[in-house]
């Protein structure tokens, strides 16, 4: 709908009669930008979260901290399961490097 915003009009709007079509035209505008506005706005939380676990994950001297980081900021975005999803690549890279009350913080950071 973002990308095909003209071809989603033509396509809708041949199906209405002339005095809906308009007003069909700014709903369709209205619901790709907020559709944009949604998409933005997810991509700088994920990078705010990712910013937020890479400094927490380099403090506690976590091996791969960049990629884990940002792995688990942006895998804590996906629905219902993104909390369990995202502690599970800085937890398994965690395993043999670090003691276990760090796994503790690891799990309360994410």
């Amino acid at each position: 709908m973002l990308s095909w915003q003209h071809h989603v009009r033509s396509a809708n709007g041949n199906a209405l009669s002339l005095e809906n079509r308009q007003a069909a035209y700014v709903t369709l505008g209205l619901i790709s930008a907020m559709i944009r506005t949604f998409m933005v706005g997810n991509l700088l939380i994920g990078l705010f979260l990712g910013t937020a676990s890479t400094i927490a994950f380099a403090i506690l001297g976590l091996p791969f901290f960049y990629f884990i980081g940002f792995i688990s900021g942006f895998l804590s975005l996906v629905p219902y399961l993104g909390v369990v999803l995202a502690m599970a690549p800085p937890f398994f890279v965690s395993v043999g490097h670090i003691s276990s009350g760090d796994a503790v913080v690891i799990v309360m950071i994410v």
